[in-house]
């Protein structure tokens, strides 16, 4: 009889605990559908909450002034979900592009990207830079003298004739010193490091704005052995022209593969921020006159749903729209650039490319004739489907 109550105790406690997991999910589920902030416009009179269901806010708020304040969201009318900053704003306007870009980035000094062994004059193998200098450090001087690229750092080494080195280091947010002492080999003197200095790629246009700043691939610019965000120093875009187009299939994704034409007479622009949500710059009058470009209200984030939109791409030489749907959307994503979740459904673009390859990243994404978004990433196993960013949170982000 013991073992029978102590049973049923047991699984009175696990459907308690598996309501309340439950209820949580639901719970959090319904609160990430929920932007922080929502934009009025003064032509709005009054909020609209009618798609997210199960919510109930102050929705008949009238807009009769300027300045923001706060809507108290609740879960079936009682449960405290989410207090929302309302704004009163007016919608930008910007010009979408969808034009293949070739970038060129140096960095912030020299990336160390890792660190290897070396065989010195005795035949002894050793690694002058270990426990002092780290993978993802930057080298921005030695010995008091500044440094940007790999020659001056080689010229550096080669004045040292063997003694320490006062390496000046940026390491995240920290700038330290270090000493090194450079290792002899047969070939001079070594540290026992593997660096570099620049990045050149190609990704898309995103927009560009009436004073000619402008926001393209909608995530940052990593080092590819790292993983880490490039630091900028100075970087350009350059016109570029794509070549061929390796499709995705599962478990590989594909890429635009084109010429850059690195050029003076060839600069698009300059580039001046690199951020985890795009890299940002601007070009000048004279340049964006001549670009394929339309122009497009801004939708806020509070305005997408799930459903039908377009993608504009030139990889083709022309400016085309490809059909996509949008199936999720999450307000509290841990990565800004992963803000909703798309699918490829235009049978050209399929056609052509798989879905989503590497060289599209920063494409407009269009819904009801508003810029939304931009294509950021693609899934690896089902290059179909992709994320994007929120158009809001890139202009934001680009100042």
């Amino acid at each position: 009889m013991r073992m029978k109550k102590r049973a049923q105790w047991f699984l009175w406690l696990f459907v308690v605990l598996l309501l309340l997991f439950i209820c949580g999910f639901y719970y959090k589920n319904k609160k990430n559908q929920l932007p922080d902030r929502i934009y009025l416009t003064r032509e709005d009179t009054f909020l609209d909450f009618s798609k997210y269901r199960d919510i109930t806010c102050d929705t008949q708020i009238e807009v009769t002034h300027t300045g923001s304040y706060l809507v108290r969201c609740k879960l079936f009318g009682i449960v405290p979900l989410k207090d929302i900053r309302v704004e009163i704003t007016e919608p930008e306007t910007v010009m979408v592009s969808g034009m293949p870009i070739g970038i060129y980035m140096e960095t912030k000094g020299v990336l160390v990207i890792d660190l290897g062994e070396i065989e010195n004059v005795a035949g002894e193998t050793v690694c002058p830079s270990q426990y002092v200098v780290k993978s993802g450090d930057y080298i921005c001087g030695v010995n008091q003298t500044p440094v940007k690229t790999k020659k001056e750092l080689i010229e550096q080494l080669n004045k040292c004739d063997g003694s320490p080195m006062t390496l000046d280091l940026l390491r995240g947010e920290e700038q330290i010193q270090v000493q090194v002492k450079p290792a002899v080999s047969e070939d001079g003197f070594k540290l026992g490091i593997w660096v570099r200095d620049d990045l050149q790629g190609i990704g898309t246009l995103t927009y560009v704005k009436e004073d000619g700043s402008f926001g393209a691939l909608g995530h940052g610019i990593n080092d590819v052995d790292t993983g880490e965000l490039l630091y900028l120093d100075v970087g350009k875009l350059y016109k570029t022209t794509i070549l061929s187009i390796a499709k995705g299939n599962d478990g590989t994704p594909g890429e635009l593969s084109g010429m850059i034409y690195y050029a003076n007479d060839q600069v698009l622009g300059e580039i001046k921020k690199n951020t985890g949500i795009g890299i940002f710059g601007s070009i000048p009058a004279a340049v964006s006159d001549e670009l394929e470009l339309k122009t497009c209200v801004v939708g806020f984030k509070q305005d997408i749903t799930a459903g039908d939109a377009v993608i504009i791409s030139s990889f083709t030489g022309e400016q085309q729209e490809y059909h996509i749907e949008i199936k999720e959307i999450d307000f509290q994503s841990k990565e800004a650039n992963k803000s909703f979740l798309f699918q490829v459904t235009d049978p050209r673009l399929l056609e052509l490319t798989g879905g989503i390859v590497q060289g599209m990243s920063g494409s407009p994404i269009i819904q009801n004739g508003k810029l939304i978004g931009a294509v950021t990433h693609v899934f690896v196993n089902d290059p179909a489907q992709g994320y994007g960013v929120f158009a809001e949170t890139m202009l934001e982000g680009g100042g």
